[in-house]
């Protein structure tokens, strides 16, 4: 599972159990984040500290953060950024599947490693399945003469 972060610039973090941090932003707000929304110090940014912060937590706590910048981490708190179409295609035959243009208009353009040939099959059975449930009406007409 991968979880979607922002950078957020904060005035300060500080851990207040093991469990949870205290996130004071610059213009005064501060609210108590999970410990394990947080994901580390954004070493990128210079002028003060930033961290990365889980942007599910962010649309629930009261803390000013912009979404310009933002990363991927999985399961383990790795980040997983852009990755170059030629590793992601590398990737994909190291893996043994194919390399899927999900948004090719977005910048970068998203990707997703997964076996297309199962993935249409299944479609195909999802459409057939559909339309085996799917109730067709008929309208009979009985002409009547007097």
């Amino acid at each position: 599972m991968r979880t979607l972060c922002y950078s957020v610039r904060l005035e300060s973090l500080v851990r207040i159990s093991d469990k949870a941090f205290r996130a004071t932003a610059f213009d005064g707000t501060s609210d108590i984040i999970p410990a394990s929304q947080v994901f580390g110090r954004d070493y990128d940014v210079v002028k003060s500290d930033a961290y990365w912060i889980s942007a599910w937590i962010l649309g629930k706590k009261n803390i000013q953060y912009s979404g310009k910048k933002q990363a991927w981490f999985d399961e383990n708190g790795n980040q997983q950024g852009v990755v170059h179409s030629d590793v992601a295609l590398r990737m994909a035959e190291e893996a043994g599947l194919d390399l899927v243009k999900i948004a090719p208009q977005a910048t970068p353009p998203v990707c997703k490693i997964m076996d297309y040939g199962k993935y249409k099959f299944e479609q195909g059975k999802r459409e057939k399945e559909a339309k085996k449930n799917q109730k067709v009406i008929d309208i009979k007409e009985i002409r009547l003469s007097a």
